[in-house]
């Protein structure tokens, strides 16, 4: 697998922030994100490539390294989906007891041995119209698969054994006319869906939190944070 990092810090997004978990970050995407926090690992994928019994040994050695127990593993990227071996990882992170969180653009369905698919569907906001043409056009191609995410949605509905959570990533209150449509496209039940505000800079992350925390309690969505944002700012390895 071609991996940009591994550490262990806590879980900053989605229904699980602030738990403690071991981050396994593939690098490598089939999108390209103009708001990107992890352009190392898409626009120009850096690491290096490590079999899966390495990583595990490495995800081991950080458990132990630790004060406190840390259950949960959380493969994230780049995108994770694109690794051919992604389906053994899962396999030998599940085995030895971890609780297992696949972090996805939702442009690929895998059957995984996983307990949690967070999948971030990627809205207009997204798209990188100042790049060469053909980085939008083949970017937008990809970012918007209902089908996938309904997939996933059948295939993990037995929680809290296999769940799913899906996370729009918002940059203004007009996003939310495309969070509607993709709802209504995948027909997802709105307690599935949380959204996240776009930033990698703690303050405006706090001044668009304000504002979206109260439109998605009346739209009826869910909210997520981001706590290593807020704590760290755009830094690696959080």
């Amino acid at each position: 697998m071609y991996i940009s990092e591994i550490f262990r810090s806590f879980q900053g997004e989605g229904k699980l922030a602030g738990v403690p978990s071991v981050f396994v970050r593939t690098s490598g995407c089939n999108l390209r994100c103009v708001w990107c926090d992890t352009r190392y690992t898409s626009w120009e994928p850096e690491g290096s490539d490590r079999a899966v019994g390495d990583i595990m040994a490495e995800v081991r050695r950080l458990v132990r390294e630790g004060e406190a127990p840390v259950r949960h593993a959380v493969v994230t990227g780049g995108e994770p989906t694109l690794e051919e071996s992604l389906p053994e990882l899962c396999s030998g992170l599940a085995s030895e007891g971890f609780h297992v969180t696949i972090e996805t653009n939702a442009t690929r369905f895998l059957n995984l041995d996983a307990h949690l698919i967070s999948l971030s569907p990627k809205l207009g906001n997204s798209s990188p119209l100042r790049s060469p043409a053909e980085i939008p056009k083949s970017h937008d191609a990809l970012r918007n698969r209902p089908e996938v995410v309904r997939a996933y949605l059948d295939a993990y509905a037995d929680p809290p054994a296999r769940d799913c959570q899906i996370k729009f990533v918002i940059e203004r209150e007009e996003d939310l006319a495309e969070v509607a449509e993709f709802e209504r496209a995948a027909n997802i039940p709105k307690d599935k869906i949380l959204l996240m505000p776009q930033s990698v800079e703690p303050s405006d992350l706090a001044r668009k939190t304000a504002w979206l925390v109260d439109l998605a309690a009346k739209r009826g969505y869910g909210f997520s944070p981001r706590l290593h944002i807020a704590k760290y700012g755009n830094r690696r390895g959080v």
